[in-house]
């Protein structure tokens, strides 16, 4: 079987100049230390990096018991995690969370409204490294406003309007900023309704809560049929999932949805901007790349229309060479290749060359962790390099070789930091 590979452009660094470095005529392409890892974490199965920092539940929407749940996944590729601990008061004491042996974790506490909780977690392999703490924070605070009646109106609202197949009355409902855009969610909206007739939609919300920036996380388990147009069968599946809404002048509107989707099916992978963790044994209805409406097993739908299941690594590109050389990486099988499309120049500053494979930029913000890796929206531009900066978040479309998406981390030392996820 052919390799994918991932070839980069190296040019003439003027940093490395010296006559001392002439013989360091090569670049080292190669992982990053062993870090231990966060795969995913969930405060009342609301994603912590939804939160930046900061996160208000509302207590109209807690169990009656105010329980908390903590619960993720960490990893670590050559050790073990032997100890997951959370602080709920500043890293002041430290509790040990239920860990099973494939490194998913759950810890619950029984909450006190009246209190902020300074939340962190502490993930421990069996070599004694820990993952980065302070990137775990979350101020935890408590609401008593009624935000539930406002969420329930909205929703009943949006729900009624894609049952009956009003496409006017559902964008309505929906932000002028919806993540990726409203564009793309009506053309898959319409064509949801060519596909499935009989639309019938139940609803239970698990949890409410509102980040730092006004958005609110509204988690709810479902029940759901519809008939195929086509065919004239009926599909049912049931699960759980989340969509974010955002108050527009006192209005609650559709903000953006994880997979599994519940608007929008005919073009899942653009628009779900992540995946809920959720019971694999569960089946889900998906829309299939020719238009077929098919329920598959979740992990199913995850490669192949609601998302990826691909796990996320890091490569380091270290500066030390004076003179252009050309280099490829397998990202398949984690290894040097000796040929391969050039993708990535790095010289005076870091660029993708579209001219050789499709690419696309996603959102500011964007995570890795909670991103499906696109299955179109890629385009080639013949025009030349184009300049990327760090923090930025870009897919490259190899074909039949697969598709990867690149994160660019941090300079470290004389090299840069990339996260990626690859899927064939």
């Amino acid at each position: 079987m052919k390799k994918f590979t991932f070839l980069i452009l190296f040019m003439t660094l003027a940093l490395f100049a010296s006559a001392g470095q002439v013989q360091a005529k090569w670049w080292i392409f190669g992982k990053s230390s062993d870090e231990v890892t966060l795969n995913y974490m969930h405060i009342n199965k609301t994603s912590y990096e939804d939160m930046n920092g900061k996160a208000v539940f509302f207590k109209d929407s807690l169990p009656k018991s105010n329980e908390m749940t903590i619960n993720g996944k960490a990893s670590v590729k050559k050790a073990k995690i032997g100890a997951v601990m959370v602080s709920l008061d500043n890293k002041e004491t430290w509790d040990k969370a239920k860990l099973n042996d494939n490194g998913t974790f759950e810890y619950k506490f029984y909450a006190d409204t009246s209190k902020t909780y300074d939340f962190y977690l502490k993930a421990i392999d069996t070599t004694g490294k820990t993952n980065d703490i302070e990137k775990t924070y979350v101020q935890i605070t408590f609401s008593s406003q009624d935000v539930s009646a406002l969420v329930r109106e909205t929703l009943d609202k949006l729900f009624r309007a894609y049952q009956t197949e009003n496409l006017t009355s559902f964008m309505s409902l929906v932000s002028e900023n919806f993540v990726p855009g409203t564009d793309i969610l009506d053309s898959a909206v319409r064509r949801d309704f060519l596909l499935f007739d009989y639309i019938k939609i139940e609803y239970f919300i698990n949890n409410i809560s509102q980040v730092s920036d006004g958005k609110v996380f509204v988690s709810f388990q479902y029940n759901r049929s519809v008939i195929s147009t086509k065919t004239g069968q009926t599909f049912t599946d049931k699960g759980m999932t989340e969509l974010v809404l955002k108050n527009e002048d006192g209005q609650l509107k559709l903000f953006s949805m994880k997979h599994p989707l519940m608007f929008g099916l005919s073009d899942a992978s653009e628009i779900a901007t992540g995946v809920i963790n959720q019971n694999s044994d569960e089946d889900t209805l998906v829309v299939g790349s020719d238009g077929t409406v098919k329920v598959v097993p979740f992990n199913e739908s995850l490669n192949d229309d609601g998302g990826d299941s691909a796990e996320i690594k890091t490569i380091t590109l270290n500066f030390q060479h004076l003179d252009s050389f050309h280099s490829t990486y397998d990202f398949e099988n984690e290894e040097y290749d000796s040929a391969g499309y050039m993708v990535l120049n790095v010289g005076s500053g870091l660029h993708l060359n579209p001219a050789t494979a499709p690419i696309q930029q996603l959102p500011a913000g964007t995570s890795l962790s909670s991103t499906p890796i696109p299955s179109g929206g890629y385009a080639v531009d013949p025009g030349g390099m184009i300049g990327v900066t760090l923090g930025e978040v870009w897919a490259i479309d190899f074909g039949a070789r697969g598709k990867v998406l690149l994160e660019f981390k941090s300079f470290v030392g004389v090299g840069v930091i990339i996260d990626y996820k690859y899927k064939k």
